[in-house]
């Protein structure tokens, strides 16, 4: 065990079923539940809040979404810490897969939304800068 504990430390992973490693690996496990739990009712929080304005409210839904599939994920992160089940592994990636898949369309929305708005406010600042200097931006060509 020793050679294969060593061959796998040098390739810069550890061997699971090894009692040196397994309680760090279980602290690590319970501390990333906890944090992803934090981490989710944070993300799910600011979603509603974001929820509030009109504009806002497609990426507000996609951030409960991915809140909720973070504190799922934590939930199975802290379950596999517990008792480690392949189960409760399969249902932590399908949960984080799908955290990262709405946080993905959250940034999709948002860069988006952000080139639609900078687009608005160039067209607004022209119009309002030619109501402010009248016909001479017009007529800036014929001088």
């Amino acid at each position: 065990m020793d050679e294969q504990y060593s061959n796998a430390q040098g390739l810069g992973y550890a061997v699971a079923d090894d009692s040196r490693t397994a309680g760090v690996h279980n602290s690590l496990l319970l501390k990333g539940g906890k944090w992803g739990k934090f981490s989710g009712v944070l993300t799910i929080i600011l979603g509603g809040l974001s929820c509030v304005g009109i504009i806002t409210i497609p990426l507000g839904i996609f951030q409960i979404f991915a809140g909720k599939n973070l504190l799922a994920a934590s939930e199975r992160l802290e379950e596999l810490a517990e008792r480690k089940s392949a189960m409760a592994e399969n249902e932590f990636y399908k949960e984080f897969c799908q955290f990262t898949k709405n946080f993905g369309i959250y940034y999709i929305i948002a860069i988006a939304s952000t080139v639609l708005m900078f687009i608005i406010g160039i067209a607004l600042s022209a119009f309002i800068f030619s109501m402010v200097l009248g016909n001479e931006v017009y007529n800036f060509y014929q001088y």
